[in-house]
């Protein structure tokens, strides 16, 4: 008798807790949701996507701004050099 009462809990739908729901919409995408998860799965993988276009811009642009002190380091340093002769 324990072992069907066991084998019942472990096999009856009703015992087990309902999946959770699927998260909202993100704001800036139209996707929905499905139960199966391909939709969430789209709309991570579409917000990854948006978080690396974010970190190659500032990227380029951390780039840039070094680029930018660099050559300022430079022409000081060729200014102070002609001062000296």
């Amino acid at each position: 008798m324990k072992k069907e009462i066991a084998n019942h809990k472990r096999s009856c739908a009703a015992l087990k807790p309902p999946p959770p729901p699927p998260p909202p919409p993100r704001q800036d995408t139209n996707i929905v949701y499905n139960r199966g998860g391909s939709g969430r799965k789209h709309s991570e993988n579409t917000s990854l996507r948006d978080q690396l276009r974010q970190v190659r811009q500032e990227s380029d642009d951390y780039k840039n701004k070094i680029q930018v002190l660099t050559n300022q380091i430079n022409e000081l340093h060729t200014r102070k050099s002609k001062k000296k002769k």
